[in-house]
């Protein structure tokens, strides 16, 4: 799944508004990824419910500080 830069941006925008935290993108030959700073529990059940309404999924790493976003399947 690839995301636009304005699919990007807003999503930025939803995290620095709610959390006042930034999240760092990727992107590279390898893929698009984002990266957090911290690992937050509310943080991350947002972000998930933030990509599951536009039918996305986040995949988290195991340590919940990085994170890549897939189609539903």
């Amino acid at each position: 799944m690839i995301l636009t830069l304005s699919d990007i941006s807003e999503f930025r925008r939803a995290i620095k508004e709610k959390f006042r935290v930034e999240i760092h993108f990727h992107d590279c030959c390898g893929g698009q990824y984002f990266s957090l700073d911290v690992n937050s529990p509310a943080l991350q059940k947002f972000i998930e419910q933030y990509f599951a309404q536009k039918r996305l999924r986040a995949v988290f790493s195991d340590d919940f500080l990085s994170f890549t976003v897939k189609e539903r399947i």
